[in-house]
């Protein structure tokens, strides 16, 4: 199975709903233009839109050097699924970018590691913002 592996996204291709995939395929191939407008089509058209949709349109704003955008969108994405600690880990990454010392992005961070507690990822970001900050 391929699979897209980038910043705080590893999804497998063959998964994905036909406007998704073609999304997937679009950032794969660096169009993150194209990738924006797919996914913002797909996002308007579904309210019920899980995590993926919104973790790739943050990367491709990423991409596209519009980080206010990038999460804008996972708080988009977080309004509409509250309990999903993979945009936490998302929204958190962003924020420790843009922002070291925030302490949103502390508690985004730490609530995705308690709740992924075997994703390597999620401990890692937040270790990185407890150093950062003098914390244990």
């Amino acid at each position: 199975m391929t699979k897209l592996c980038c910043l705080f996204l590893c999804l497998p291709l063959a998964a994905a709903e036909p406007s998704f995939d073609q999304a997937l395929q679009q950032a794969s191939r660096g169009d993150c233009a194209a990738a924006v407008g797919t996914l913002s089509a797909l996002l308007k058209a579904s309210a019920a839109a899980g995590a993926d949709p919104y973790r790739l349109l943050a990367f491709c704003y990423s991409q596209l050097g519009q980080s206010a955008e990038a999460v804008r969108s996972v708080r988009t994405g977080l309004a509409k699924n509250p309990a999903s600690p993979v945009l936490e880990l998302a929204l958190g990454q962003l924020l420790l970018r843009q922002k070291p010392e925030d302490p949103e992005a502390g508690a985004l961070l730490a609530r995705a590691a308690s709740a992924l507690p075997r994703d390597p990822e999620s401990r890692h970001y937040y270790a990185q913002w407890a150093y950062l900050n003098n914390r244990d």
